[in-house]
């Protein structure tokens, strides 16, 4: 066990025993901080912040309790710290996509785009269904992740189909219907992977279903740009 003390004198290998402070974890035993914030981030989208345990993320992680409270000052901050890397991950990933599609035609980017976002999803699940159980609750924690995160990103992806828009001569302004709609197809497949399985027998992290949804997210956003060339 991780915080087992030993009774063992060792004086005949001439090595000396250091007093440490009770329930701080060797220097050797340490390394387990992306462990815990992996298990973290599956446990408190499995059970929401309130449900989620110290004990249960320790379990999960394959480290001793303690070990959790050496590295993370309380839940509060084990929850911030893991969903803002997260989060993080994410922006950089946007970053490069925005970066991509500028140099990209027009006809091409939505493709791309759509491929992006479908495979974060699938690959993100948990923090997609963590904000999702967080802005329905409001708080505190809600409030820091729409104003950190999730309002820069409707941002983000509107600046993109606006400028497809614009390529193409499109009348129309997606927001408050669109990007919203178009986020719901791209996440519930994933965040609802069990009851679509049992109904389809289809496996969403598939890479066959993600390319799938990949095109299906184009098409809904192109047949929303002729819509408004109709206009």
């Amino acid at each position: 066990m991780l915080f087992r003390s030993t009774k063992a004198v060792k004086a005949n290998a001439g090595m000396s025993t250091t007093k440490r402070k009770r329930g701080r974890p060797p220097v050797a035993k340490t390394d387990g901080r992306d462990d815990i914030k992996k298990a973290a981030l599956s446990e408190f989208a499995k059970c929401g912040f309130n449900g989620a345990s110290i004990g249960q993320i320790a379990k999960t992680a394959g480290v001793a309790k303690p070990l959790i409270h050496y590295h993370f000052a309380s839940k509060d901050e084990l929850w911030k710290l893991t969903v803002k890397e997260a989060y993080d991950l994410f922006q950089a990933e946007a970053l490069k996509l925005t970066a991509q599609l500028g140099q990209q035609p027009p006809e091409e980017i939505l493709g791309s785009f759509g491929r992006t976002v479908v495979r974060f999803a699938a690959n993100h699940v948990d923090l997609v269904q963590i904000a999702i159980d967080e802005t329905r609750q409001g708080g505190e924690r809600a409030d820091w992740l729409v104003e950190t995160y999730l309002v820069p990103m409707y941002r983000a992806v509107l600046a993109v189909l606006e400028h497809v828009q614009d390529s193409e001569g499109s009348q129309r302004r997606f927001g408050s219907h669109m990007i919203p709609s178009m986020f719901g197809a791209i996440i519930f497949p994933f965040i609802d992977a069990g009851a679509v399985f049992e109904a389809f027998k289809t496996e969403v992290f598939s890479e066959d279903y993600i390319a799938e949804q990949a095109e299906y997210v184009e098409i809904l956003i192109q047949a929303s740009m002729r819509v408004g060339n109709s206009e």
